[in-house]
């Protein structure tokens, strides 16, 4: 499958097609909103932001400016979800990707060891589709289908999995759920590439889902601990 195909199936997924994923999401953010006056819940989400960073290789091994530039990039989702400023739109995918030190469309080939990303003449098509896309849809499934898209169009050239992370971030808190917490980099390899394996749409699109749910797991061990 290529990348452009890939690309359009993801966003056909509905939440109907992923209805036991979507009920596990709701059953955990009932369990969480009936420990809402728990003490513990505050510093459970603490450790929950923590654990977010240990799972990326990237922020894991940060520099100083790196996680400046990602706790700055943070505070400005936020700001921008407290404005209720609608959906993405391709320049402030641009913008959030500047926040985290990207400068600016990549211009050649990007490779994952030897799998390449989408060819960068489709990058600015596709992240328009993308966008317009957006406008016509707002659900979980929606703010999965955003994580798996940029990471699967890798437009920038620098911080393209932290941007996708915050952009779905922004969409999944909108919609009332934890953000994304995958068990390592590797759980976080859901991009279809030139020449790499082929992927389901729906079983990347439960991978992420499960990434939340991830999150809902560790809040409330630490509740229970």
């Amino acid at each position: 499958m290529t990348p452009r195909t890939f690309l359009r199936e993801i966003r056909d997924v509905t939440p109907a097609d992923v209805a036991d994923a979507v009920a596990t999401l709701d059953a955990q953010r009932d369990a969480l909103a009936a420990r809402a006056e728990t003490p513990a819940v505050s510093a459970a989400l603490g450790h929950l932001a923590q654990k977010r960073l240990v799972a990326s290789n990237t922020l894991r091994n940060a520099s100083t400016a790196d996680r400046l530039a990602w706790d700055e990039a943070n505070r400005w989702v936020n700001e921008r979800l407290v404005r209720e400023a609608g959906p993405w739109t391709t320049s402030e995918l641009v913008a959030l990707n500047r926040r985290l030190g990207g400068t600016e469309f990549r211009r050649g080939p990007m490779f994952t060891g030897n799998d390449e990303y989408l060819a960068p003449e489709e990058v600015g098509p596709e992240l328009d589709a993308l966008c317009h896309w957006l406008a016509t849809r707002g659900d979980v499934v929606a703010s999965a289908v955003t994580y798996v898209a940029l990471v699967t169009i890798h437009p920038f050239d620098n911080a393209n999995g932290r941007t996708a992370r915050l952009a779905a971030d922004a969409m999944f808190l909108g919609e009332g759920y934890l953000p994304l917490c995958f068990l390592s980099s590797i759980a976080s390899h859901v991009a279809q590439t030139l020449r790499g394996p082929e992927r389901e749409p729906r079983h990347v699109i439960r991978r992420t889902l499960a990434a939340v749910a991830e999150s809902y797991a560790t809040v409330l061990r630490r509740i229970n601990e």
